[in-house]
Order: structure tokens, then sequence, then C-alpha cells
């Protein structure tokens, strides 16, 4: 289950860029920085289930990809959701494991 505090001032105008959440899952509170990261936590298929909706969340550290390999890995563990009301600091923020290597190696040669 997703963790966090409200946001209230502490650490903000420092300067530095914080993660933020920009896809929030209701039902179990997780953050996601990418849609595709959002949609990999859920699983299950559309129109099974007791109210015709078989989908549900995967603990975004337990979802695997094709390979067995992880595909979450968490993008900051003090990012910020401005989407919760009241808006919470020091949450976790998920993304595509392989996204963000890709992102790194490009950045690192640049």
């Amino acid at each position: 289950m997703a963790q966090g505090r409200e946001a209230g001032g502490e650490g903000q105008g420092d300067g530095m860029r914080t993660a933020t959440c920009t896809y929030h899952c209701s039902e179990c509170g997780s953050h996601f920085s990418s849609l595709a990261a959002f949609d990999s936590h859920r699983q299950g298929e559309f129109g099974e289930g007791k109210f015709g909706d078989g989908r549900f969340c995967e603990e975004p550290e337990d979802v695997l990809d094709s390979t067995g390999n992880l595909r979450l890995t968490p993008l900051s563990v003090e990012g910020e959701c401005r989407l919760a009301r009241p808006p919470k600091v020091g949450v976790t923020v998920w993304t595509d494991a392989k996204s963000l290597e890709r992102a790194r190696t490009k950045w690192a040669a640049a």
C-alpha cells in the first residue's frame, strides 16, 4: 500500500527537482511516472470477476516482465503526489525500469 505524508513545505524551495506522480492508482494508492508503469501493475482481464472486472493491482515491486526481470523500479522514494487531496510528499514514484535505463544511458552519453 502506498505511503506518504501531507505536503507541508519542508524541503520545498531548495532548488532540487522532485519526482512527481503523474498517474495515481485510486485502487491501491500507488504512484507512477508513466501510463505504461501504471498499466503494468494492473493484472487480470476485463469482463471477468464478480463485478465484470477481473482487474486487480499487483504490488509494483512484484511486477515482472516477460523474461522474469523486475519491470518497475522506484524513480524516487521521496516523490510527491499532487493528485491526492491533500497532496502527499515522501511517496515512492514507480517507473518502467527499461525506460529509465535507456534515459540514463542517453544522458550519460550526452
